[in-house]
């Protein structure tokens, strides 16, 4: 990096980034939690926010939990996709005989989708939210919505 101190990592035994690197994803993972179950009045601890979160458990805003965890699956099947196509380019790739123009681009166009898959899944829920907004009366939105949200740097 900025400082050259990658060489920091080589002497660092691997049972200690290994549980460090658990330790960071626990600590994002449950973080997120009730965000994605629409929880509210969380702290930011991480023993206080996972016993809030599991105390609250029955607040949960369905429309959030539903919009979240098919916004997770369609992530892991987006990814999954663009696996799977870059596994078929490769054997396409190394085969003697060429492959139709359809099936070329039909590869190209699925690797492309796995590939993009977050922009793909934040413009879809953003619409979603948007339109289903949209048909609720005033102050009633089925999601959670961040609010005003006021331009510049903050101060």
């Amino acid at each position: 990096g900025l400082f050259f101190l990658g060489f920091v990592v080589w002497v660092i035994s691997t049972p200690i980034l290994c549980g460090f690197t658990t330790a960071a994803a626990l600590t994002i993972g449950f973080g997120q939690l009730p965000k994605l179950l629409g929880i509210k009045g969380v702290r930011r601890q991480f023993w206080q926010s996972l016993y809030d979160t599991f105390a609250k458990i029955k607040s949960t805003r369905w429309p959030d939990a539903v919009l979240g965890l098919v916004c997770l699956i369609l992530l892991f099947a987006l990814r999954y996709l663009q696996k799977w196509t870059e596994k078929k380019r490769n054997r396409e790739h190394h085969r003697m005989y060429s492959v139709s123009r359809t099936s070329a681009i039909a590869v190209k166009v699925a690797w492309f989708t796995g590939v993009s898959r977050n922009i793909i899944i934040v413009i879809g829920a953003t619409v979603t939210a948007f339109l289903l907004s949209k048909h609720t009366t005033e102050g009633s939105h089925p999601f959670t919505m961040v609010g005003k949200i006021t331009g510049g740097l903050p101060k």
